[in-house]
């Protein structure tokens, strides 16, 4: 499987095709902002750790591990601002 496609999965549920538009941004400049850091993330997440030499299965094992731990540690910090805020009442 292609990068393209595993973007293609990932812009496919996020809004306003900015997975993919980060990416392609990201293809033509490393400093390139779509305005939007979480498409940006993903995309450049997706990116560094697809490997052209693993099967398709792989590579979308790969896509999943890597955007659960996203999920994990975005959660992470979520929890402490709603621990904060429970404090702060």
């Amino acid at each position: 499987m292609k990068l393209e496609k595993i973007i293609a999965i990932a812009d496919k549920v996020y809004p306003d095709g900015l997975v993919k538009q980060a990416y392609k941004e990201q293809q033509m400049k490393k400093d390139a902002s779509v305005g939007d850091g979480l498409a940006e993330f993903i995309a450049r997440e997706l990116a560094d750790t697809y490997d052209e030499k693993a099967s398709s299965l792989e590579q979308v094992q790969e896509a999943h591990r890597v955007m659960s731990r996203a999920t994990t540690e975005i959660g992470d910090v979520t929890r402490t601002f709603s621990d904060k805020l429970v404090g702060m009442h």
